[in-house]
């Protein structure tokens, strides 16, 4: 349907960008990313598994997008989170391609859009400020003790998708005017 079609061309527009920076492997490490401009695009060519207390750390200005195309898996377990500096959550996206799992747990808190539209999302017991788009309804599970701040966790056919994907385009298009 349109909504799902609307958010595959995002997904594929976001990963389309050239990379300002590129991971190689699993990023499981304490690890930050500073903003270069008003687009920042880091590829992660393996999965994102932040465990205990890990943090990634992403800085910038309020006004910056933060694009993350990862070609895996993502987890989060015990009081790891994603920590924004200068960033606000609407202006991040964690683009999940290849219909990689996602899965949070424990007291772990994510921040930012999580954008995969053909994967699997676990949500069970943690912090979640910004929303979730894709999971085809059926693989969205949101167990109790879920907490989610500023947005609320909808399905790529679901109406309020096209909000979304249009703030992933506005930055695209911020990234297409510099360049």
């Amino acid at each position: 349907d349109q909504a799902y079609n609307d958010a595959l061309s995002a997904s594929q527009q976001i990963a389309a960008l050239t990379a300002d920076y590129t991971f190689n492997g699993k990023l499981e490490n304490p690890m930050t990313f500073n903003s270069v401009g008003n687009v920042t695009v880091l590829d992660v060519n393996g999965e994102i598994k932040l465990d205990g207390s890990e943090t990634l750390t992403l800085t910038g200005s309020a006004s910056d997008f933060f694009y993350v195309n990862v070609y895996g898996k993502y987890g989060m377990s015990g009081t790891s989170s994603i920590d924004l500096i200068g960033l606000s959550a609407a202006n991040v996206i964690f683009n999940i391609l290849g219909g990689g799992d996602v899965s949070f747990s424990g007291d772990s808190h994510g921040r930012g859009t999580y954008l995969g539209v053909d994967s699997k999302f676990a949500l069970n017991g943690n912090f979640l400020t910004g929303a979730v788009v894709g999971g085809r309804n059926e693989d969205i599970q949101i167990t109790s003790g879920t907490q989610i701040y500023a947005a609320q966790a909808v399905a790529a056919n679901a109406p309020g998708t096209l909000l979304m994907m249009g703030m992933a385009i506005s930055g695209l298009l911020a990234r297409r005017r510099k360049a």
